[in-house]
Order: C-alpha cells, then structure tokens, then sequence
C-alpha cells in the first residue's frame, strides 16, 4: 500500500508497459505532449488498472499510432499506483537549467563577446537544425524496433516468402491455392504501406541531415569572415 517508486521516466515508461513513449506522452495521465502547455486541456489519470484495460483494448482491437494512448500492448511489469511514483526532479531540472544556460550563454554573447546578431542567429540555426535531426533519427530507430512498425514489415516480409514457397507445393487444393493467394495480397498490400512509411521516415531523415549541413557551413563562412574582420580590425 505504502510501496513508492523513484526511477528515471524512461525506466518508469518501460515498467508501465510505456516504453519509448516517454518523449510523447505522459507517464501519469493520458494527455499527448501537444496539450501538455494548455491548463484547460481535460485529462485522466491512469492508474495500474487503466493502463492494464488500455494494453488489452490495443490488443483484441490490434489499435495503433495515436489511438493506443501511448500504451504498448504489454501490461505493466509492476503493481505500484501511478500516484505513487515520485516526479523525476532530475529530469525536470535538467530541462530548465539547459534553458538558464542558454539565456546566460546568449546574454554573454550579446554584452560580453559583442557577437553579431547574424551569427547568434546563424549559431541558433545550427542548434534546431541539430535537434530536429536528432529528433528524426530518434524516431526512426523507435518506428524500426516498433511491433507495428519495422518489426512488422519484417515479420510479413518473411510470411510473404514463406507462402510463396508454399504456393510451389504439388497437389494444393484450389481451396488452399486461393487461401494462400489471399494471404499474400494481404501481405502484399500491409507491406507496401509500411514501406512507404519506411521510406518517409528515412527521407525526412536525409532531409533534416541536408540542413544541419547547410546550417553548420553557413555558419562556418560567416565565422571565417568575422574572424578575419577581427584581424584587420
């Protein structure tokens, strides 16, 4: 009754049977992180038996992207009540110290250094463009080793070429040549949906690579041409 957990989100969103959602959605309530800044936005609490129900609704009605609820379909590995479990302080101090060391950083840049307002911005620039590509690789590798994601574009790969193969049997039935036939049209059709999700995903990749190399050459012409203006200067 008294039983308290304090571990890290990620550890918690693995023991809730929510893991790697942990950068999308709330450990504690089923809100996405789109609405965490709105205070009017409506929210529920989960509890150990809420999550449990969610887990087996994705289950028996195969749910998937937003409608899972950020739930795996695993049920969580412990019994202790969502409110029982100690808010990650570390975490939160992290995010807020990173934003108190950029503004001491900026700050310095602006009143100290005297750095130019173009290279500030050009040094921002560098920064999203950074994130935004760390931000899509990190979604690539979670769609990659995801159940309905890379995992299951491997598994009807390799049901496809198994009913190929079983196609090439002597003396099938016509029953049994059109139950494998229909098979494959199913799996052919799954497939090629998550491929071209797939290739999506890995384009978008590629995309963000292009401007995190844009955004750090820009930023290494100006800083060669500042420094040589500072020389002669």
């Amino acid at each position: 009754e008294h039983t308290q957990s304090n571990v890290d989100l990620a550890f918690l969103a693995c023991l809730l049977g929510k893991d790697g959602f942990e950068g999308d959605w709330c450990n504690w309530c089923d809100s996405y992180n789109t609405s965490w800044q709105d205070p009017d936005n409506g929210y529920n609490l989960w509890t150990i038996e809420t999550l449990k129900q969610q887990a087996q609704l994705n289950v028996t009605e195969n749910r998937t992207g937003t409608n899972r609820m950020g739930v795996k379909k695993v049920l969580p590995f412990f019994n202790i009540p969502v409110e029982n479990v100690i808010f990650s302080v570390l975490h939160a101090q992290m995010g807020v110290g990173n934003k108190i060391l950029n503004y001491l950083l900026d700050e310095a840049e602006r009143k100290v250094e005297n750095t130019p307002a173009e290279m500030v911005a050009l040094r921002n620039d560098l920064v999203r463009a950074e994130t935004k590509l760390a931000e899509a690789v990190e979604y690539k590798n979670r769609w990659e080793k995801d159940d309905n994601g890379g995992k299951r574009l491997a598994s009807l790969e390799g049901k496809l070429t198994r009913r190929k193969a079983n196609l090439e049997r002597p003396n099938l039935s016509a029953d049994q040549i059109d139950r494998i036939e229909g098979e494959i049209h199913g799996f052919k059709d799954e497939i090629e949906e998550l491929n071209l999700t797939q290739l999506n995903i890995r384009d978008t990749v590629e995309v963000k690579k292009d401007a995190r190399k844009e955004a750090s050459k820009q930023l290494n012409e100006f800083t060669k041409k500042w420094k040589k203006y500072l020389f002669w200067n």
